[in-house]
């Protein structure tokens, strides 16, 4: 048992050593039977990384001098991050505000503690006896916490982590959380919060006040700086906190440019999703882009497959590769480009049933990429979406996929629906996972409707250029002359959405925010709303200068 400064020192010492020493350590570590974590609030972080280190996912648990432990994670069970747990038998717990009257469930409150744990009196001290219990016999902790999904999840000591500002009450250890874990904090961490609850100063510090335990003597930063309000205090206190979990410059890493893309595809019913890959690419070979993993929607044998085809052509064969593991649509490729180019093109992949759940994909490279940095491209079914909310902490993360998602997740676009209203192919295939992920993801959503690729053709261009030996041109040369409807070039529904992933709608398209419905039979209607966390776009940019700008990069070689 230890604080988590222990643990976070621990940590530190580890990335200091030899590759076969920290290799014996962690098997070492492996066979301790548990380790716990107390007297301080565990930031995930520390949680996040013991648990690489050696094997164990820390046991978290509430307790005081005056009543022992009262709430704790389980030993064996579910152990959720920046949580403490349930009560221990014996332990009544309840959530009061400052009038001690109970609070509903979500809502922030004194932890208030009955049972025979519970200390009888402070000794020859009657006056603060009285003053720590309630008329009705609760010990008031003075610590704020709030219940939610059958567990307490702890914010902090009222005197000293609980701040007050424009009528909310904000966890100190909330905003240390986000501190902790990018370098950039002043702009970074306006992305990150709400702006009522950003440190309005910072200064840096280089030393913290301690107690023999290693934990921060918080009341004793007061002494450090001159200031008129507790709250520019508690500002203080942060930048001079996040210094000691390991930024001593601000400015002493550069933020990378490149925009952080999962993409998600139904690759083989149409071939606009070939096209939106290779503009993909091509973003990437020029700097603006950094594909973090290619996933499939649709469960036909080929997809995995074409995908590592063109992966591979771009020098990226080594892309995470993942596709449903439970129900979903299976369709192959109508104008049979799929077979002739998996036929033709290296690519060590044979079956989509070989490639990982694509959940798993999305969990492992999320948990490795920084807060709020990833854009997920999807251009096909949600099915893989809606999995991956639904996904549970497992020996990838200790996150659910809703909470990696929060975490992780700078924004979604959506090539699906009709705007405002209509049916359309991505949605209705897999209505029911379309409905669950619009109405449940928890961040920015950006449609790019099918009235948009619909006029923007594509294909023409480069099946008439020297290209050589490209599956890219190969897929378009076979598909186009096979329908009437693409004699000026196949709509580009798909690479709107890649478009929109790395660049942004500035220039491009008009916004309008609001709310996606979607409807039993898979079709879809909007609600207007200014402050919506929904967006379609509407056409700004010429038809034909976006047709062009697109398909040049469609016609991007491997560098």
């Amino acid at each position: 048992m230890a604080v988590p400064t222990i643990y976070y020192k621990l940590i530190t010492h580890w990335h200091q050593l030899p590759g076969l020493v920290q290799k014996e350590i962690s098997t070492s570590l492996k066979n301790f039977r548990l380790m716990v974590s107390g007297s301080a609030a565990l930031p995930i972080t520390v949680l996040e990384e013991w648990k690489q280190i050696s094997g164990h996912i820390l046991l978290e648990r509430y307790g005081m001098t005056e009543m022992g432990m009262a709430i704790s994670n389980p030993y064996q069970g579910e152990r959720r991050p920046g949580y403490i747990g349930q009560p221990l038998p014996g332990v009544q717990v309840r959530l009061a505000d400052e009038k001690s009257n109970p609070v509903a469930e979500g809502i922030p409150g004194e932890i208030q503690i009955k049972g025979p744990n519970v200390f009888i009196e402070y000794w020859n001290k009657p006056k603060e006896t009285v003053e720590s219990f309630t008329s009705d016999g609760w010990f008031k902790t003075g610590d704020i916490s709030l219940y939610e999904n059958g567990s307490y999840k702890f914010l902090g000591r009222n005197s000293i982590d609980i701040i007050k500002s424009g009528g909310y009450k904000i966890s100190a250890l909330e905003i240390e959380e986000v501190l902790r874990s990018h370098p950039n904090i002043k702009d970074w961490l306006r992305d990150k919060l709400p702006g009522y609850k950003s440190p309005g100063k910072y200064i840096i510090q280089d030393q913290l006040p301690r107690n023999v335990m290693g934990k921060v003597t918080k009341n004793e930063l007061k002494k450090y700086f001159q200031v008129s309000t507790m709250k520019h205090f508690i500002s203080l206190f942060l930048a001079a906190l996040f210094l000691f979990w390991g930024c001593t410059n601000l400015n002493s890493k550069k933020s990378d440019k490149r925009v952080k893309i999962i993409f998600d595809t139904d690759l083989g019913p149409d071939y606009d999703d070939v096209g939106a890959l290779a503009f993909l690419h091509a973003m990437a070979d020029s700097g603006k882009a950094e594909i973090l993993a290619t996933v499939s929607s649709n469960k036909h044998e080929l997809v995995a497959p074409c995908i590592e085809v063109i992966n591979t052509y771009f020098g990226r064969a080594g892309l995470a590769i993942g596709a449903p593991k439970t129900e979903g649509v299976n369709l192959g490729s109508p104008q049979h480009w799929a077979d002739s180019i998996v036929a033709k093109y290296p690519h060590t992949i044979k079956s989509t049933y070989e490639v990982a759940d694509a959940v798993d994909v999305y969990r492992k490279t999320l948990i490795n990429q920084p807060d709020k940095s990833v854009t997920i491209v999807t251009v096909g079914f949600l099915t893989n979406l809606n999995n991956l909310l639904k996904s549970q902490p497992d020996n990838i993360s200790l996150l659910t996929g809703k909470e990696l998602v929060i975490r992780k997740v700078k924004r979604l676009v959506s090539m699906a629906g009709r705007f405002p209203e209509g049916r359309e192919y991505n949605v209705y295939m897999d209505s029911a996972a379309s409905e669950y992920v619009y109405k449940n993801w928890p961040g920015e959503i950006i449609f790019t409707g099918f009235e948009i690729g619909w006029d923007i053709r594509t294909g023409l261009k480069l099946i008439k250029s020297d290209i050589k030996n490209s599956p890219v041109k190969d897929v378009f040369s076979i598909s186009i002359p096979l329908s009437a409807e693409d004699k000026d070039g196949r709509m580009s529904w798909d690479e709107t959405a890649v478009l929109i992933g790395v660049y942004g709608t500035e220039g491009f398209f008009d916004s309008v925010r609001g709310k996606i419905i979607v409807n039993p039979d898979g079709s879809n209607r909007w609600e207007n709303n200014p402050e919506g966390k929904h967006i379609y776009v509407k056409q700004k940019m010429p038809v034909t200068q976006m047709s062009t700008f697109i398909e040049d990069r469609m016609m991007h070689v491997p560098i």
